[in-house]
């Protein structure tokens, strides 16, 4: 079932429509490669703080993973921003020195 999201699941916060625990169906889908859900409950929104803490707390290792990836990379791109920065500063200086031997030559 991997590629299959399921868009129309009513949870046992559907009032006369669903019996399924929210805990329940995460950890089904994530036992069946699923990679999402979307719960459709009728006339209320009641189980979607409970879905979202469920997917975060099952997630939790993937984000952790995510979150450290997004530091290395912005670590990396401030250490790229500072080389950059050094080497226009470098090139500047070298202008500004040949411009201030022209204008003593002339």
């Amino acid at each position: 079932m991997a590629n299959f999201i399921h868009l129309h699941v009513h949870t046992n916060y559907s009032i006369l429509d669903g019996l399924s625990k929210t805990k329940d169906l995460v950890k089904k889908c994530k036992k069946n490669g699923m990679n999402a859900l979307a719960i459709t409950d009728h006339g209320n929104m009641f189980g979607i703080k409970e879905f979202t803490e469920i997917c975060e707390s099952e997630n939790a290792d993937i984000n952790k993973e995510i979150s450290n990836k997004k530091k290395l990379i912005k670590d990396i791109e401030n250490k790229i921003s500072d080389s950059v920065y050094l080497v226009i500063e470098e090139i500047v200086e070298k202008l500004f020195n040949i411009q201030i031997q022209l204008s003593i030559d002339e």
